[in-house]
């Protein structure tokens, strides 16, 4: 059931209205959290520079978080944000700075008890990084800072396909 949601939150992007003439990107990602070690995720962006300076961002990433030999943890989030564009050097290096919503899931099992717990967790993302276009590819290197819910910074390194208008 929560993939079905992160797949159509994501999807959502692509049918807003004022992204008709946008430009479009899906991407992957390795992630590094303090709290909660290295992970892989996807991506979805839409651009709607040059008629406007903002992207829509929507991310989701699965962490493999260390663990004791009895403890089994799982740890995923789903981040939406919004972030202001600036061409830094004609229009493909972009930096970008902007703010979203993280939604956070915590699961552990002690394997010797059969114990679980689970906790979903709401944050107020800040983040920052910088895309270079090339052709229809864009590698891209990302910070983040989640106030709130998981308050982990996490490092993100990826690579976006262009879809739409290419500058």
């Amino acid at each position: 059931m929560r993939k079905l949601l992160v797949a159509i939150c994501l999807l959502g992007l692509f049918f807003a209205p004022s992204a008709l003439q946008a430009q479009f990107s899906l991407g992957f990602e390795g992630v590094w959290g303090d709290e909660t070690d290295w992970g892989i995720g996807g991506r979805a962006t839409v651009d709607l520079s040059p008629r406007a300076p903002v992207a829509f961002i929507g991310t989701y990433d699965y962490f493999w978080p260390s663990t004791a030999p009895v403890i089994d943890r799982q740890y995923w989030e789903v981040n939406v944000n919004a972030v202001y564009v600036q061409s830094v050097s004609g229009p493909q290096a972009q930096t970008y700075v902007g703010l979203g919503l993280n939604i956070a899931d915590f699961s552990a099992e002690d394997r010797s008890t059969g114990e679980t717990e689970s906790r979903t967790e709401y944050g107020l993302n800040i983040l920052g990084g910088t895309r270079y276009k090339v052709s229809r590819l864009a590698p891209f290197f990302e910070i983040r800072y989640t106030i709130e819910g998981s308050q982990q910074l996490v490092i993100t390194l990826g690579l976006d396909l262009l879809f739409g208008r290419v500058e």
